[in-house]
């Protein structure tokens, strides 16, 4: 016997999980093609976002897989066939992603940092001698370390916070993204970066990897790596030249170094290299961040 209309109201139902955190939605609505049902403001979309219970612990889930499948032994009505439709819903991952949400991850690793030439446009801070007395060692401005050879720079070892976020983006718009990140590669952050990790204050961020890769339901995932080295407000180094200390700031990643002379001999004995003044390297230029598009409303 074919069932009437009224044996499928319009009804939506709701499976929780035991966790809460995934939902299988069903529903029936009226249309004359599946394509047509797919369209309707009822039908669930992928990415919708669905609010869970749990007051201010409340977590958006979102829809990652919708299913339709007529209902063969509905009668039609008004040229109108039933359309059953299964939407379920899980919180972001990998494996949901959702176009223009992201997450983030804080992580400690070394890192080996190698430092050969300065940024030209800023060159170099000088701390120690000045007037008369700076004349006779005149401050480096273009390499460091130089050699015979040439500049042969410095390898830092050290063990360096980094800050990665997973970009979700539709693929048509993953190239103008991607676009803006190149701006600012290796570049530090002009000004402070801001979110759910805290603050990293200006000049601490550098952006030292990106990867892109397409994942489930063609979301394109640009994955930003951001290193962060601390900057230090009062370094202080002692210097012979002048028989006192000098206190200077240092941005996190600018390169602090002492320039030394040796000293005659006394009684021919030698005597330990004299530290004449200091330097404060500018490595990188700075960068736009807010081409990253980070506000409160991307996390889940």
């Amino acid at each position: 016997m074919t069932a009437t209309y009224d044996d499928y109201k319009n009804t939506s139902t709701l499976s929780w999980s035991k966790d809460g955190i995934t939902v299988d939605r069903t529903l029936y609505l009226r249309a004359a093609t599946e394509i047509d049902c797919r369209v309707l403001a009822d039908c669930p979309q992928r990415n919708d976002a669905l609010a869970t219970s749990g007051g201010s612990d409340a977590l958006n889930i979102y829809c990652s897989d919708v299913t339709i499948s007529s209902v063969s032994d509905a009668a039609a009505k008004d040229g109108l066939f039933l359309w059953e439709v299964k939407a379920k819903y899980e919180p972001l991952s990998a494996s949901n992603p959702t176009v223009n949400k992201a997450k983030w991850s804080v992580g400690f690793r070394p890192q080996q940092i190698n430092v050969r030439g300065v940024n030209q446009e800023s060159l170099q801070a000088h701390y120690g001698l000045s007037g008369s007395d700076a004349s006779e060692y005149p401050p480096v401005t273009t390499a460091i370390n130089v050699t015979e050879e040439g500049p042969q720079g410095v390898d830092i070892d050290e063990m360096v916070e980094v800050l990665t976020i997973d970009f979700w983006k539709a693929p048509d718009d993953a190239g103008t993204f991607l676009t803006a990140v190149r701006t600012i590669k290796n570049c530090v952050n002009v000004s402070a970066l801001t979110g759910p990790w805290g603050t990293y204050a200006a000049g601490e961020c550098r952006i030292t990897g990106v990867t892109v890769s397409e994942t489930k339901g063609e979301v394109a995932t640009i994955s930003v790596e951001i290193s962060i080295s601390r900057n230090e407000a009062d370094v202080t180094v002692f210097l012979d030249s002048i028989d006192a200390e000098v206190i200077f700031p240092k941005g996190g990643w600018e390169y602090l170094w002492i320039r030394f002379i040796k000293a005659n001999k006394q009684d021919d004995v030698d005597v330990r290299p004299l530290a004449i003044d200091v330097h404060v390297a500018t490595l990188y230029a700075s960068g736009d961040y807010s081409v990253l598009g980070i506000t409160g409303d991307i996390w889940q």
